[in-house]
């Protein structure tokens, strides 16, 4: 590999490019990682508050089916 002298700073350009990029992909991360544990929560906490109606489903369609 083969460096030169005087690059005038294109190296440590290209190097802080690629450090800021990956930061920004471990943002990116943490983000939708997030993103999709406030989806999954939310989610739960609405299929918790249909479940009272599920059961009593349940027990009207059996009631109505022994008339």
């Amino acid at each position: 590999m083969t460096t030169l002298i005087y690059d005038w700073g294109k190296t440590s350009k290209n190097i802080a490019s690629r450090t800021k990029m990956a930061e920004a992909a471990e943002f990116y991360y943490q983000a939708v990682s997030q993103q999709n544990a406030y989806d999954i929560s939310s989610n739960l906490v609405e299929l918790e508050k249909t479940s009272p109606f599920m059961s009593l489903a349940k027990v009207m369609s059996s009631a109505c089916g022994n008339w």
